[in-house]
């Protein structure tokens, strides 16, 4: 693979001048993801806001599986409306809150990372996953970009 050569010119010029100068710094890289978490990417939204997961998804997960550098997170379709819900939910059952709801109940116990947590409190969750909730509430009473159950 060819190198491109700017960088060595740069180096050359500041040697010339006797100039000393750092050299440019990588932009900033999100933080890996586990397997676990890209199984269900709702996880990330425990420790990373809503906007890092969507704009660094291929980052965090596609060298766990490529499809995430080529669709959009989290969905390439027009979702459900109930996405926004299932999001949130996911959040909760990260932190061990216990379901009442058939549905959830069902979908998170069979998770081998749900641990419940007959003590769960939202109010305990990281500010991240607190602000997350809360975004998550605001996009399905706005019907954002997702289309109404039916």
């Amino acid at each position: 693979m060819l190198r491109p050569l700017w960088p060595t010119l740069f180096v050359a010029l500041i040697a010339c001048s006797g100039a000393t100068a750092a050299p440019p710094k990588a932009a900033a890289k999100a933080p890996g993801a586990t397997a676990a978490e890209c199984k269900d990417t709702c996880l990330l939204l425990t420790r990373l806001s809503f906007d890092e997961v969507q704009k660094n998804i291929c980052s965090l997960c596609g060298g766990h599986d490529e499809i995430f550098c080529e669709l959009d997170w989290p969905s390439s379709d027009v979702p459900s409306c109930s996405i926004w819900d299932e999001m949130r939910n996911c959040i909760f059952a990260a932190h061990g809150h216990v379901f009442k709801s058939p549905v959830y109940k069902i979908k998170f116990e069979g998770k081998p990372w749900y641990t419940a947590n007959p003590n769960f409190d939202a109010r305990a969750l990281p500010k991240v996953a607190q602000d997350n909730v809360q975004r998550l509430l605001r996009y399905k009473k706005q019907r954002y970009q997702c289309m109404l159950d039916g």
